[in-house]
C-alpha cells in the first residue's frame, strides 16, 4: 500500500518490489542482516530498544548502518486515512469477470513480484513468481488518482506521544520485571503508565 501512495504522491515513475522466498536470497541486505544476528548471538540480555540501537551500529565498520529511532511524531496516522482512497479487498481485472472460485484475489503472502507504475496510477501489477510470465492488475484506488490528488495524512498517530497498550501485555511485562536486573527495570517501569488500550 505504501508503494501506491508513493507512486501516486511523488514522481517516480516505476516502482518495482521484490519479496524473495525465504532462504534462497544472497541479496547485500542478507548478508548485513547476517553480521546483525551473528553480534547480537553473542549478547546474553538486552532489554531496551537504544541497546538494540547501538548493537546495530557497533556491529560493523563505522558508518555502515544508519539507525533512527522512530519518535511517536514521527508516525502518522495511516490506519484511518488509507481506506478514503484505497480499497481494502480487491480482485484482479483478469478475472473480475469469472466463477467466483476462480477469481484471484489481492492476498500478499501468494505473490512475490508487485510493479507500481505512474502511467497506471492507483493500480499494482502483481506476479505469483518474480519476474514470471502470469501476472494480475489489481485496482487498489477507490478514486480516480489522476483527477483527485492525495492529500497524505495530517494527524499524528498518537497525539499522547505513547502507543496504547493492551493490559494483558502490561500484566506481561508487570510479571516479567523480577527477572529483570535493577538498573535496567527503568524503561520497562516507564511502560507500565503509558495509557491502556
Amino acid at each position: 500500500m505504501c508503494m501506491v501512495v508513493i507512486i501516486n504522491h511523488f514522481t517516480l515513475q516505476k516502482v518495482q518490489q521484490y519479496y524473495p522466498i525465504r532462504g534462497h536470497s544472497f541479496l547485500p541486505c542478507d548478508r548485513d542482516f547476517g553480521l546483525i544476528k551473528r553480534y547480537m548471538k553473542k549478547k546474553d540480555r538486552y532489554y531496551t530498544l537504544h541497546e538494540i540501537t547501538g548493537m546495530i551500529i557497533e556491529c560493523a565498520k563505522p558508518g555502515k548502518f544508519t539507525v533512527k529511532e522512530i519518535q511517536p511524531s514521527d508516525v502518522y496516522d495511516f490506519k484511518n486515512w488509507w481506506s478514503k482512497y484505497y480499497k481494502k479487498h480487491t480482485v484482479s481485472n483478469e478475472s473480475a469477470n469469472k466463477p467466483r472460485s476462480e477469481k484471484t484475489i489481492f492476498a500478499i503472502s501468494t505473490l512475490y513480484h508487485f510493479v507500481y507504475d505512474s502511467q497506471i496510477r492507483g493500480y499494482i501489477t502483481a506476479y505469483e513468481q518474480i519476474n514470471g510470465l502470469v501476472h494480475h492488475t489489481f485496482q487498489m484506488a477507490v478514486v480516480n488518482l489522476g483527477v483527485n490528488p492525495i492529500i497524505m495524512p495530517q494527524n499524528i498517530a498518537y497525539p499522547k506521544g505513547k502507543v496504547p497498550i493492551k493490559q494483558a501485555k502490561l500484566a506481561d511485562v508487570k510479571y516479567c520485571l523480577k527477572w529483570v536486573p535493577e538498573e535496567e527495570r527503568g524503561f520497562l517501569k516507564s511502560i507500565l503508565n503509558w495509557p491502556k488500550a
